[in-house]
């Protein structure tokens, strides 16, 4: 089995590690990170008068005249306030350090492969000169995931992102240190009285952010997974990350596809309770509360390590190109054209959504904890020695990388890793 040399990976929580990191790559995190160089406030100002606002204006004059536009507006004015976001350097500090004392709490490392994270350096310089933004699309297995790329890429100095997270998490004092660290609250549905209204502010607010080169985040897979595998993808916020690059708005995007794995989550206890049949409960304050106390009380390092994983980021416009010119060369295809047919946007759509979670398998590597799971699982009778768990953990780890898989850190000496697991 080949070894692994430790300089291969970077633990952000090792604050030497990452400041090696910026003479590298030539970045510089914290204060120096440029999210800070974003005009958030002005994303937020645009959407009343944006063309695609003011025709729905326009359409609610011809029924109900200059009052029922002036309330339009109104309307209009208060959704983009409930849904913009900024980053606040005060505030993103404070959160840095709440963070960085929770992963501390709850895991050992938060484990990044070096060539990767130098790669993403170039793509992040090479956005930043070009004034376009990175979208980042992650798995989605715990909430934690909502911390991770944020604080990682702020402490790295790649640019912070903006992140999609559901109503559900608006809680009170969370909601608003969330908001102001680059979260934006979307509803779960786009249903309602007003829903053509609010899916438009939506569009039009990821628009301005794109125009304005902000970097964005969100979970296409719309939900955590309780099981560990990828769940189907959701389109609607990718398509309206794709519209404004497809109709010429936006110049371009890069996509970049994030694989975020652990050793253990936090919410095991229940999520195995929700697969035994169990409702899902509702977030809550007093269950934030709640986790609070259990993390101060737990042993440190309860869960292993965080792993994260990067694709390779592409152009979404390449992307987009690419696969209308491969839909017409087929004879039955040669009048597609996602920009006048919704049936056609539709395919490019769901092309894309699957390849980013192709993406994500492919980048996702196997863990030790997933090793002694499956050695155990396999094993017969009613118990195994510790030498044969550690002979067969060894195994089964030669046989992923002969085969060409992916191993996360995975320490030296596997037989102290499997005693640790």
């Amino acid at each position: 089995i080949p070894e692994v040399s430790a300089d291969r990976y970077l633990n952000v929580l090792d604050q030497a590690e990452v400041e090696a990191f910026w003479q590298e790559a030539g970045v510089r995190g914290g204060n120096g990170d440029p999210c800070f160089n974003i005009d958030w406030d002005a994303a937020r100002k645009d959407i009343v008068e944006h063309p695609r606002v003011q025709e729905l204006c326009k359409a609610q004059a011809a029924r109900g005249g200059q009052r029922a536009v002036r309330a339009m507006r109104q309307r209009a004015a208060m959704l983009a306030d409930e849904l913009a976001a900024s980053v606040e350097t005060r505030v993103a500090h404070f959160t840095s350090a709440l963070a960085r004392f929770m992963f501390e709490r709850l895991y050992s490392g938060l484990i990044f492969e070096r060539e990767q994270l130098n790669a993403l350096a170039a793509l992040s310089m090479r956005a930043r000169e070009e004034g376009r933004s990175i979208v980042y699309l992650p798995s989605h297995k715990s909430h934690i995931d909502y911390l991770v790329l944020q604080f990682s890429l702020w402490n790295l100095g790649l640019g912070a992102p903006a992140i999609a997270a559901g109503e559900n998490l608006n809680l009170p004092m969370v909601g608003s240190l969330l908001r102001r660290n680059g979260a934006f609250y979307i509803r779960r549905s786009f249903g309602g009285e007003d829903s053509e209204l609010y899916s438009t502010v939506v569009a039009v607010y990821l628009e301005g952010l794109l125009r304005r080169g902000a970097n964005v985040k969100f979970f296409s897979e719309g939900g955590r997974s309780r099981s560990g595998k990828l769940l189907q993808p959701k389109i609607g916020l990718l398509g309206m990350i794709v519209d404004p690059i497809l109709y010429g708005v936006v110049e371009d995007a890069y996509i970049v596809p994030v694989s975020i794995y652990y050793d253990g989550v936090m919410e095991t206890e229940s999520y195995v309770r929700e697969l035994l049949g169990s409702a899902k409960r509702k977030e809550s304050l007093i269950g934030v509360l709640g986790q609070g106390k259990h993390l101060l009380a737990m042993p440190r390092s309860r869960f292993g390590n965080i792993h994260v994983r990067f694709a390779p980021g592409f152009s979404a416009k390449s992307y987009i190109e690419n696969l209308i010119a491969l839909q017409q060369s087929s004879v039955t295809r040669a009048n597609f054209n996602p920009r006048i047919s919704p049936g056609d946007k539709g395919i490019l759509l769901k092309a894309l959504a699957y390849h980013v979670l192709e993406e994500i398998n492919r980048s996702s590597s196997v863990t030790p904890t997933a090793l002694v799971g499956t050695v155990l699982l396999c094993t017969l009778g009613r118990g195994i020695g510790r030498r044969s768990l550690i002979n067969k953990v060894e195994w089964l780890r030669g046989e992923v990388i002969r085969s060409g898989g992916h191993m996360s850190r995975f320490y030296d000496f596997p037989g102290e890793l499997t005693a640790e697991v």
